[in-house]
């Protein structure tokens, strides 16, 4: 694995927990993190990860479809249950405890990750949704066209004309805006990435003029928000996220091999960065109100503790748990050649 994209992973993990955090933060006024406005597009990271890391981890494998889908199940689902489960519980004996912030929450929709208005028992759980989209595109054109030259091209005009054509065609029905959704464009940026890696265009020089640039583009929309209603998110977040996934690969000798402190904590998040981002929810409320409670109203040290605890509770559940199921999930050959 590219320890570029691990530590990618965990700049995407602690977006989002800081994102979350700071709405905690205004909920309980202690504005802690209330200068972020862009901590979300950990999110729009993600999705320019997998679209990536899809082509980088299947190319020039012998897998089926069937292989390919029943893999990215077993990887993502169980431990997507398992909080999914947890949720379930605290909604059955009290329910204005999930999403708290509002809105109807579907279980059917949820388990099952369907596109839905409601929302879900895990409330990060409708990226899933977009992801295993993303899964169905990508086999159905890597692994069934019979051409072998151009699929990946195929994929990434496939990941644009659809939202394009989204674009075009307004409607109100809730299944076909998610076919054609925005979203995808974001995984095309990662398809277009494997490409200009596969080709060996990762340059050291324009990684640092990208990562200049992309930090003056996100600083800029940090500031003004009120884009993203002009410019569409796909394109003001994804393009700068990008960018910062190029500098990212050109570091990549850096990365792997002078490490230091910094280098090995965004490792450790980039590893357990599922785990954090799916149990960070289920941190962050009751920390918030204990810390509330005894009277914790500075800023830094609200944060502090809030994405610490999230940090260490992530760590814990991908050591304790999501390990387990990853190696629970695997074929017996798969287990022997790793144990053997």
């Amino acid at each position: 694995m590219l320890y570029s994209i691990q530590f990618l992973r965990g700049i995407a993990a602690l977006l989002v927990v800081f994102h979350h955090t700071a709405y905690k933060g205004q909920v309980y006024n202690t504005g802690t993190f209330g200068w972020l406005t862009i901590g979300s597009s950990g999110v729009d990271l993600f999705f320019v990860i997998s679209g990536f890391i899809m082509c980088y981890t299947t190319h020039d494998k012998d897998i089926t479809f069937t292989k390919f889908i029943m893999h990215r199940i077993k990887r993502i689902i169980p431990l997507y249950w398992f909080f999914s489960f947890a949720a379930l519980f605290v909604y059955i004996f009290a329910p204005s405890l999930v999403n708290s912030s509002g809105g109807n929450t579907s279980v059917v929709d949820s388990f099952f990750l369907l596109p839905t208005e409601s929302k879900y028992l895990v409330q990060n759980g409708w990226t899933l949704t977009y992801e295993f989209y993303y899964y169905i595109i990508f086999s159905l054109i890597i692994l069934f066209l019979p051409v072998e030259k151009g699929k990946y091209i195929i994929l990434t005009v496939v990941l644009f004309a659809f939202p394009c054509i989204g674009a075009f065609f307004k409607t109100d029905n809730l299944y076909i805006n998610f076919l054609l959704s925005n979203w995808l464009v974001e995984f095309g940026f990662g398809v277009l990435l494997f490409l200009i890696y596969q080709k060996g265009l990762v340059n050291f020089k324009l990684g640092l003029v990208m990562l200049i640039a992309a930090f003056l583009m996100l600083i800029f929309v940090n500031q003004y928000p009120s884009l993203t209603i002009k410019i569409d998110r796909a394109f003001l977040i994804g393009i700068p996220m990008a960018m910062l996934f190029y500098s990212l690969l050109s570091f990549e000798f850096i990365l792997k091999n002078r490490k230091n402190v910094i280098s090995n904590v965004f490792e450790k998040i980039g590893d357990s960065s599922y785990s954090l981002y799916l149990s960070h929810p289920f941190v962050l409320s009751p920390v918030a109100i204990i810390s509330n409670k005894i009277g914790i109203k500075n800023s830094s040290l609200f944060g502090l503790l809030l994405v610490g605890t999230a940090l260490i509770v992530g760590f814990l559940v991908y050591s304790g748990i999501e390990k387990r199921m990853i190696y629970f999930t695997r074929s017996k050959k798969i287990k022997a050649q790793l144990y053997n």
